[in-house]
This record gives C-alpha cells, sequence and structure tokens, in this order.
C-alpha cells in the first residue's frame, strides 16, 4: 500500500513540478527582455541632436544644404550622418559625419565637393 502511495504521489507531483518550471522560465524571459535596450535607446544624444550638431558645422562649410539628402544611422554607439545629392546628375558630394553618441562631440568629418 505505501509503495502504491508513493507511486500515486510522484505522478501527482511530477506535472505540477513541470508546471512551476515553465512559468518560472516564462518569468525569466520576460525579465531579461526588459534589460535589452535597442541601439537608439542606449545612445545619450538622440537622432535629432546629432542630425543638428551636423547641420551647424555642415551650414559652415557648405552654406546651403538643400541639395542634400541626410541620412543618419547609429553604427558602434555612434551617429554616422551622410549629406548625399538629391540630383545623381550633379557631381560632387556632401559632408559626412561620425558623431559620439554619448557626447555629441563630432569624431571626424569629410566633406566632398
Amino acid at each position: 500500500m505505501k509503495n502504491n502511495f508513493f507511486i500515486w504521489m510522484l505522478l501527482l507531483a511530477f506535472p505540477l513540478t513541470l508546471s512551476c518550471a515553465k512559468q518560472v522560465e516564462g518569468v525569466e524571459a520576460k525579465n531579461n527582455s526588459t534589460f535589452i535596450k535597442s541601439a537608439e535607446e542606449s545612445l545619450m544624444i538622440s537622432k535629432e541632436e546629432a542630425l543638428e550638431i551636423a547641420k551647424k558645422d555642415a551650414q559652415i562649410a557648405y552654406r546651403d544644404l538643400t541639395i542634400y539628402e541626410v541620412n543618419a544611422e547609429v553604427k558602434e554607439n555612434n551617429w554616422y550622418i551622410d549629406y548625399e545629392l538629391k540630383n545623381p546628375d550633379l557631381h560632387g558630394g556632401g559632408p559626412h559625419y561620425v558623431i559620439s553618441g554619448s557626447t555629441g562631440e563630432i569624431i571626424s568629418k569629410r566633406y566632398e565637393q
């Protein structure tokens, strides 16, 4: 009789144990996702701030920036901002910047004319 009781207890307890393990696993997965941030969220300066920094510098060298399309992307926690000519028939190019995502400092710049 004791053996039967023990077997029934195991049979009842085992699924309950698995159920609890799955719930804990789910909670851990939810908690882990809250700590994952996108590249933009981990930066201290926003895209708009980086674009404004680049624009202020570019206007000194180029004055009129309306002929350029501006592209900004994050790589390795820095903003890469490129001014590309809108008209493909024009020759030359615009300024290209690498701006620190944490300080807003211009790390590098290159002018194409």
